[in-house]
């Protein structure tokens, strides 16, 4: 991964763990929170109902104390067989007043029971057997089961005994049904989603205004728990559970109460929470690779302008000056960089004079030996003509002689004029992406003869790909090295193809007489030959078109006999 890429991931990643670390401790506060504030409602709900309850209770407590000290109710009683009548309809007045639901009235003398209840109740009440009172005539309270064989005939219950003149006549229970009671406990000031009473994980009745809840109440019955709060789940809705015991006049649990609560909104704030995660770590890590794009912008900018200098200076060339204002440690390196290019810069500029000083000086040199190489013939000749003129012996044949060495050397300079004339004005290279296939074509058209007597061998070895070239140019090249390598007495030419990443390769191979390079001399320095009447410049040229071309071009001998010259051209990117 590259810097920029790294730099971002950085950003991202910071952003990211504080975030994750926080979300989950606001989850688990939230959680916490949560199941703390159902727990405070269970035990409000809890309380709540037992004051229900427990202020029902007071209230039969009151009525049946009331009702016993009642003297028209004691009259009747104590002469029930005669009085029945009215003692019934003095019943029933009460419970028409729903003061209570139902009443029992057992006679110590004479012996007898009285009942009466609302109706509906005669299941429950007509099978029931009055507990005794305690010892010592005290009243009894709380919750009965009406009849073994219905476990839904719960009532929360009150005895009082019945006195006249300071003795024990009777007894008196009156009482309210449980399910009633449940009934008229408002659920929306406990803020419960339902009440259910279960007995051996069975519901007996329940209250909820939840369609959902009570559609299902026989699932979350039967659910049983050693915990006294837990989680039931109904569909896709949660619901939060807390159960307490009933228990009986003689200790026995008869029933359990269960407070229901929805916890639709505890998964709405999951949800919403989530949301909010979501939308913290996108906003966060956008922030994030935001600030990473720009500080790497920042950064990797002149890391990588110094990259590029490093590399041009590794490779000789100056590169340009990098622009860096902060006052930091990348500030220092710029400008150690910057000063190495100014140093490498200066350095190239003296090279450059001092090879353009040398090349004039050699070129002075070897233009002077050439004049020289003209002028001696030209002297000797001069010179014999004035012997010959001051001795008088001239005839046509010697002058005629002298006069065509003198053209002859004439032609000479002239063409050496014209090979300076022609190396002076070489024009720049007019680029063209070129497939490697129509340089190749081309090849075999300019040496059609040479290909078939056999003389010279192309190898392109597969290679493909398109040059960024002057045709001309590079035609001249590979005839001027052809040439060369028959003028040196080449029986066989090779001309080899090769294709790397990023260059393609020409190398002409041949057996000739090959050139000695022992003494140091450079072959492609202008006026060098070893040819009779050559110029000195073909190899220059060769140079100077490759090196304009992006290229260079070597030459070594061969193991055996001859000469290799390889130059190489950059591919064009595809």
């Amino acid at each position: 991964m590259r810097l920029p890429g790294k730099i971002i991931s950085a950003f991202a990643l910071v952003s990211l763990l504080p975030l994750i670390l926080m979300s989950v401790l606001l989850y688990l506060f939230v959680n916490s929170s949560t199941e703390d504030h159902y727990i405070r409602q269970s035990e409000a709900a809890l309380a709540a109902f037992r004051f229900h309850f427990d202020d029902h209770l007071l209230r039969l407590e009151r009525n049946a104390n009331d009702l016993a000290g009642n003297s028209e109710f004691l009259v009747n009683a104590l002469d029930l067989p005669k009085r029945e009548v009215e003692l019934t309809a003095l019943l029933e007045s009460y419970l028409a007043r729903d003061e209570f639901q139902f009443a029992i009235i057992q006679m110590h003398q004479p012996p007898a029971m009285f009942k009466v209840f609302q109706e509906g109740l005669g299941t429950f009440v007509g099978n029931y057997q009055l507990a005794s009172l305690a010892g010592d005539g005290s009243s009894n309270s709380g919750v009965t089961r009406l009849s073994e064989q219905h476990a839904a005939s719960l009532a929360i219950t009150v005895t009082v005994p019945v006195h006249f003149r300071n003795n024990l006549a009777g007894e008196l229970t009156i009482g309210v049904m449980l399910s009633s009671l449940v009934e008229q406990f408002p659920l929306a000031a406990a803020n419960l989603s339902g009440l259910l009473v279960t007995a051996n994980g069975q519901g007996l009745y329940a209250t909820s205004p939840d369609s959902l809840l009570r559609a299902n109440i026989a699932q979350i019955a039967a659910v049983r728990s050693e915990q006294p709060l837990w989680q039931a789940k109904v569909q896709d809705r949660n619901y939060f559970i807390q159960q307490s015991d009933l228990i009986d006049l003689n200790g026995q649990v008869v029933a359990s109460l269960k407070y229901i609560f929805d916890q639709s909104d505890r998964d709405e704030n999951r949800s919403r929470l989530l949301r909010v995660f979501l939308a913290l770590s996108a906003a966060s890590v956008l922030l994030a690779i935001l600030l990473g794009y720009f500080f790497q912008r920042a950064l990797s900018k002149p890391i990588a302008e110094m990259a590029l200098s490093a590399k041009k200076i590794a490779a000789g060339d100056a590169p340009n000056r990098i622009h860096y204002y902060a006052d930091d440690e990348i500030g220092d390196l710029v400008a150690g960089i910057n000063r190495l290019s100014d140093d490498l810069r200066d350095t190239e500029i003296r090279l450059r004079r001092a090879e353009q000083v040398a090349a004039w000086q050699m070129f002075a040199r070897q233009t002077a030996h050439e004049i020289r190489n003209f002028l001696m013939p030209l002297t000797t000749t001069a010179a014999q003509l004035e012997r010959w003129s001051q001795s008088g012996d001239v005839d046509h044949e010697r002058a005629a002689e002298v006069s065509r060495n003198i053209q002859i050397e004439i032609q000479r300079m002239k063409y050496l004029l014209g090979a300076f004339s022609e190396f002076a004005k070489m024009p720049a290279p007019v680029l063209k992406k070129i497939p490697l296939s129509a340089i190749i074509s081309d090849i075999r058209g300019d040496f059609a003869e040479e290909l078939t007597l056999g003389r010279l061998h192309l190898e392109s070895n597969g290679a493909t790909g398109s040059l960024n070239c002057d045709t001309g140019q590079i035609r001249q090249v590979l005839l001027n090295l052809v040439k060369n390598s028959f003028e040196a007495n080449a029986s066989v030419d090779e001309l080899r193809i090769h294709k790397t990443d990023r260059k393609m390769l020409f190398e002409v191979c041949d057996d000739g007489c090959g050139i000695d390079q022992s003494r140091g001399i450079d072959p492609y320095t202008p006026l060098f030959t070893t040819k009779e009447r050559g110029s000195g410049l073909g190899l220059a040229i060769c140079r100077r078109i490759i090196v304009d071309h992006g290229g260079d071009i070597t030459c070594a001998p061969n193991p055996t006999r001859g000469t290799t010259f390889t130059f190489y051209l950059p591919l064009e990117a595809e």
